[in-house]
């Protein structure tokens, strides 16, 4: 979130704008596995976000996906958005007795769409 907010702040929205998307994808990823949701593919990310009710994120990342450039306000207010949400993520982390709980945690294990289960030993062909 840093570089794309020093990008903003050197006028340069493009970069901000890449910048962005990757530290949104990121975050968007991080908030999937806290659900115990697998992340899938950057574009398939807003539909998953959807189904646990983290809707504003779900329409950043469609935002961000859109070919049209975001505009400066845009960036701006997607920016605070995002350093928001990682505070609140980055709350949750460390001492499990310091940390405030972020709502009940899925104990199904991961798992890959067609069904699968995400097995640490093997990747989704069956390779070890």
């Amino acid at each position: 979130m840093s570089a794309a907010q020093a990008l903003l702040q050197m006028g340069d929205l493009d970069a901000a704008q890449v910048e962005l998307r990757f530290a949104i994808t990121l975050l968007a990823r991080a908030v999937l596995l806290r659900a115990n949701s697998y992340p899938l593919s950057r574009p398939e990310l807003a539909q998953q976000l959807d189904g646990l009710g983290v809707t504003s994120l779900a329409l950043l990342m469609r935002r961000l996906g859109d070919p049209e450039p975001m505009r400066e306000h845009e960036l701006i207010n997607a920016l605070a958005l995002g350093c928001e949400m990682l505070s609140s993520l980055s709350a949750s982390v460390g001492d499990p007795a310091e940390r405030e709980p972020l709502g009940p945690v899925d104990s199904r294990p991961y798992t890959f769409r067609d069904g699968t289960p995400a097995d640490d030993r093997r990747d989704r062909r069956g390779n070890p």
